[in-house]
């Protein structure tokens, strides 16, 4: 659950993946929430600054990180 009760959902094996940080996880959930294709999860950072109202560059570090981990 977020600030704004967004509902999304993040698997059992990302939180308790130690090697990526809250933010990231966090990340990962609205990654999966938003994707139209979900066996395919967007690559569009700009999404992803909207719905966590951050900055593109931050959004673009999150996603190259969960990328670096195996996740999308």
């Amino acid at each position: 659950m977020t600030i704004h009760n967004d509902g999304i959902f993040i698997p059992d094996i990302v939180l308790i993946n130690g090697n990526i940080s809250w933010r990231e996880k966090m990340a990962y959930g609205f990654i999966l929430k938003y994707a139209i294709n979900k066996d395919k999860p967007f690559i569009d950072p700009r999404i992803l600054a909207n719905k966590m109202e951050i900055h593109i560059k931050e959004a673009i570090v999150l996603m190259a990180r969960l990328k670096d981990e195996g996740y999308i």
